[in-house]
């Protein structure tokens, strides 16, 4: 099937959606953020005539979500593949004049030094209060933290190259305590992989298990940040 086709095709929803997953390939764009778009965009489309649907339809399919992160969410996927679509095949986006739903203003606090010693010292292993202490020093972004390898280690520098969003590097700096729990981790452990051995689901258990232990409600973000609970 030659791809402008499909424009005229109503039937093919599986192939708009193939082929705009593989332009988002073609953008390298991560596992993750694919995934994203799939499961967004495949919800979507079962549910609304992509053809038919007008703005209208689509501010419909959106209100059923009354988490405002989920609906801004669903937003951006089905506006970038209409986006997409009209570039591809000319067909105009009922999305187009459509502004994004509001989001709520979230500040978010910080926990304190002594809640983090506080972690780090309930941690049940030097592999977890590396990750603790890394995680607080550096700022690193959980998928960050979880693909460093140890020649990505400059202990001249005190930091760690790491790969960003986007596949872009860069340094994190590291201080004094992530410095020695880092040391006493690799002194036991050789790593055959990442730093530490386990996925990043490992690691965000090791920070739980660690704000259990002190019985306080901590989470760990996406970003890779400590967070209260409450």
């Amino acid at each position: 099937m030659e791809v402008r086709d499909i424009a005229v095709n109503t039937k093919a929803v599986g192939e708009y959606l193939h082929l705009f997953l593989q332009s988002r390939q073609a953008m390298e764009v991560s596992p993750g953020t694919l995934n994203f778009y799939r499961v967004k965009l495949g919800r979507f489309l079962s549910e609304l005539n992509l053809d038919a649907a007008q703005r209208q339809d689509i501010e419909g399919f959106l209100l059923q979500f009354k988490n405002l992160g989920n609906r801004h969410a669903y937003y951006r996927a089905i506006k970038t593949f209409y986006n997409w679509r009209e570039e591809m095949f000319g067909l105009p986006s009922p999305m187009r004049h459509m502004k994004a739903p509001k989001l709520p203003k979230l500040i978010l606090s910080s926990i304190t030094r002594d809640e983090v010693f506080k972690l780090i010292e309930s941690a049940h292993s030097n592999r977890d209060k590396a990750i603790i202490a890394l995680f607080t020093e550096s700022g690193l972004r959980l998928s960050e933290l979880t693909n460093i390898q140890p020649q990505d280690i400059d202990w001249d520098t005190r930091t760690v190259k790491v790969m960003c969003k986007g596949g872009t590097e860069r340094l994190a700096p590291f201080g004094d305590l992530a410095g020695k729990y880092l040391k006493s981790w690799l002194s036991e452990y050789e790593p055959n992989g990442n730093l530490w051995g386990v996925n990043k689901w490992g690691i965000i258990s090791s920070c739980a298990g660690s704000r259990q232990t002190q019985g306080f409600p901590v989470i760990l973000t996406p970003s890779g940040v400590l967070l209260p609970a409450y």
